[in-house]
């Protein structure tokens, strides 16, 4: 499939290009592979790269409906550093096009000056227009903790909106 997004981090616009591969490893299972580019419009290397590896799981539930489980395992270029992200987000499809999602993950990248961990979590909806066109929307909220070569170690909090669209093919 085909990602496009645009929303905020922090103080910053981004905009989101991603595309994506997956098979059925049976008529409840999937595992994707996706390849998403993040372009700030504030950085040097304005871009981020992501290879992400997830897992999806369906549940029945007693309405009909279903809860997708998805953990995930990304390997990042974080602006020319090296990354991993790990997480975990699932879905309740309250209707046939209509999810409710919750999602958390850790992100560590070693630069040349230090350490940096993030942990992120999610709300989000999404939308399915029709079978292959999906709109969707996330509040993000994240924490994160940079320890310094030099010993000048930070902490912050921020957070953004995510609005996205996914076309399946």
């Amino acid at each position: 499939g085909l990602k496009l997004g645009s929303g905020e981090r922090g103080e910053s616009d981004v905009d989101i290009v991603g595309i994506a591969a997956g098979a059925y490893i049976n008529d409840r299972a999937t595992l994707i592979v996706d390849y998403i580019s993040y372009e700030y419009d504030y950085a040097d290397e304005d871009t981020i790269e992501e290879l992400t590896l997830t897992y999806r799981q369906l549940f029945g539930v007693n309405n009909g409906y279903y809860i997708a489980i998805e953990p995930h395992l990304s390997a990042i270029d974080y602006f020319g550093d090296d990354a991993a992200r790990v997480g975990i987000d699932a879905t309740w499809y309250v209707t046939t096009n209509f999810g409710v999602s919750a999602g958390i993950s850790g992100f560590a990248r070693e630069a040349e000056d230090g350490d940096y961990g993030r942990g992120e979590s999610f709300i989000g909806v999404e939308y399915f227009v029709s079978e292959n066109f999906r709109i969707g929307g996330k509040l993000k909220s994240a924490s994160s903790e940079f320890e310094a070569d030099d010993d000048y170690d930070t902490e912050s909090e921020g957070g953004g909106i995510e609005v996205s669209a996914s076309l399946r093919f």
